[in-house]
Formats: C-alpha cells, sequence, structure tokens
C-alpha cells in the first residue's frame, strides 16, 4: 500500500511539473517580460550584418509624447510571441550556468540583423525590457538575476529579418539622439 502511495504522489508531481512547464512555456509578450510596462521611451540599436567586413550600424530612439513612429514601432513589439525554456528558473537560480551553451554557426544569406531594444517606463531609471536578437536567436536580459535568457520565436529568423528591414528604414530617416 506504501508503495502504492508513493507511485501516486511521483505521477502527480510529474504531471504538476508538466502543467507548470506547459504554462511557463506559453506565448508571452514584451508586457508579460516586463510585467505593468508602460513604455515611455524605446531605444534601438540595429547592426546590419551582410558577411565579413560588410557591417553597418543604426540607432533609433523614439519618445512617447513626440515621435509619430513611436506608436506603430510599439505595436510591432508588442505583437511579438516569445516562449521561454522550462529551464530559465534553473538559470536564474544559478546564472553561472548560462555560459555553459554552445554558440552554433550561423550562415548569413544576403544580410541579417542583430537587434538591441531597450524600453524605459515613466519615470523610471532604468530598462524595464532589454530584448537582443542575433541573427535567430532571442533572449531577454533578467535584471534581477543578472542572467540573459534565451527566447523561442516562430520563425524567428524571417521575424528578425523583417523586424530589422522595418527599423532600418525607419532608423535611416531618423535623427538618433543616442
Amino acid at each position: 500500500m506504501k508503495k502504492r502511495r508513493m507511485i501516486v504522489i511521483a505521477a502527480a508531481a510529474l504531471l504538476a511539473l508538466a502543467v507548470w512547464c506547459a504554462w511557463y512555456a506559453r506565448p508571452v509578450t514584451i508586457h508579460d517580460l516586463g510585467p505593468d510596462m508602460k513604455p515611455e521611451i524605446i531605444s534601438i540599436m540595429l547592426i546590419r550584418n551582410g558577411g565579413g567586413s560588410d557591417i553597418e550600424h543604426r540607432d533609433l530612439r523614439l519618445e512617447e509624447e513626440d515621435d509619430p513612429d513611436y506608436p506603430p514601432v510599439l505595436e510591432q513589439l508588442e505583437g511579438l510571441r516569445f516562449r521561454r525554456r522550462p529551464t530559465n528558473p534553473l538559470l536564474q537560480a544559478m546564472p553561472f550556468l548560462d555560459s555553459l551553451g554552445s554558440d552554433r554557426v550561423r550562415t548569413i544569406d544576403d544580410y541579417a540583423y542583430h537587434l538591441y531594444i531597450r524600453m524605459r517606463d515613466q519615470g523610471d531609471s532604468d530598462w524595464t525590457v532589454y530584448l537582443t536578437c542575433n541573427f535567430d536567436a532571442w533572449s531577454y536580459l533578467d535584471y534581477d538575476h543578472g542572467v540573459s535568457l534565451p527566447l523561442y520565436v516562430s520563425h524567428a529568423h524571417e521575424t528578425a529579418k523583417a523586424l530589422g528591414d522595418q527599423l532600418w528604414e525607419l532608423a535611416g530617416k531618423t535623427v538618433s539622439n543616442l
């Protein structure tokens, strides 16, 4: 009887863990990554890499009050959906494990982007959300634990390229204050 009870407890614990992993890995938005965020400033650094030494750089800074491009860019960023790895809480508890992952080699067709997107809430002196995308590897900085955590994005490369193209054109026509 005791053995059966232990099996039921173990099965319940595994079921609870599976449910939690499914919940944690559900699609989230930038507002889930930065709870209660109402960004006043969006700062974006774009690096366009065409392979080898063909690298270009542009900066974009949008403020809620006086930039007509702010609302559509915020809407585009709010439209992104990310999935977190269920192992992220382990990386938060033990940040030194972050360096154990290996970077894969990426080939560049035409060109690819490195995007560094920071958003700051009204009245805050620190950035609320800090997203990065290197080619197709998305991540966000968890300020509380001092670790960069990976994110999955459907069609990550295509999403980064489309967003990068849009922001690149926008950054080319605006004057940056960075």
